[in-house]
């Protein structure tokens, strides 16, 4: 009798393996179907909800500083109204990449949307969380895909170079600056990302930029074109491999106080 019962329990167990392996098998098939992340996507799904929560606290932010300002009549709002308003279409592009990813979109698509997200400009005490995040869901997804961007064919070098700071395409193409100087900054251009630093003078007010497609992760040779700008706005470092692809642009405003400036930086 003790014998049956173990035979039992034994036939059980087994049963209850190869169930649970059709039906793990059966979940990865539908994951595959509905072009899923597979074992990343828990990773993924947590970091795209740090970006949404980033996102939103800086659009609120972008309305306490619209508030602010709307009363005091010592300062012009446009700027502060410009601000808000891309705060606010940033977050609801965040939001509709939530979705996307809640529903398993393509990872071609998710790669499309979030190249999308990372072109656009947003300025604030949370840029540069915002620029960590959208970098660190881009890397996520390139390792889930096994660092293969789906071209034609899946092909990584037709349409989805990798070394192309994530971006689809080719090597070329352009970052638009436009900003509030007072006496020097250095901008610095990397993948989809341009930072400031202040070198004298108060610091830049009003920063945007956005991309028509990142900096590429290969040597290039940039240039720059002023648009506006009472001061020098040249080149000071190309990208190479010993700086990280990494350009510089110098901004120098001799006058007094800050003047208004825009360029365009081509590769």
């Amino acid at each position: 009798m003790k014998t049956t019962r173990t035979f039992k329990s034994l036939c059980l167990a087994l049963l209850a393996v190869v169930v649970f392996a059709q039906f793990t098998a059966f979940g990865q098939d539908d994951d595959a179907k509905r072009g899923g992340f597979g074992q990343g996507g828990f990773r993924i799904q947590r970091q795209v909800d740090q970006l949404v929560q980033l996102a939103h606290a800086q659009s609120d932010d972008a309305y306490h500083e619209y508030e602010e300002r709307s009363s005091d009549t010592r300062y012009g709002t446009q700027a502060v109204i410009d601000n808000l308003y891309r705060t606010q279409a940033f977050s609801a592009s965040v939001d509709l990449f939530q979705r996307m990813v809640g529903e398993r979109r393509s990872e071609r698509d998710l790669r499309q949307a979030l190249n999308y997200l990372m072109s656009q400009s947003y300025t604030g005490s949370r840029s540069n969380e915002i620029r960590t995040t959208l970098q660190n869901i881009q890397q996520a997804l390139r390792n889930n895909g096994n660092g293969r961007f789906p071209g034609n064919g899946g092909n990584p070098g037709n349409g989805g170079n990798p070394g192309n700071g994530g971006f689809p395409g080719n090597n070329s193409g352009q970052l638009r600056w436009t900003g509030r100087v007072d006496a020097e900054v250095n901008i610095y251009i990397q993948s989809g990302t341009a930072r400031t630093q202040t070198i004298a003078g108060a610091p830049t007010f009003g920063e945007q930029f956005s991309f028509t497609n990142a900096l590429p992760r290969v040597p290039v040779t940039v240039s720059v074109n002023k648009l506006r700008g009472r001061g020098q706005v040249d080149v000071i470092q190309q990208p190479s491999r010993q700086n990280g692809f990494t350009a510089i642009v110098r901004i120098v405003d001799r006058d007094g106080g800050a003047g208004d400036y825009d360029f365009q930086l081509n590769w």
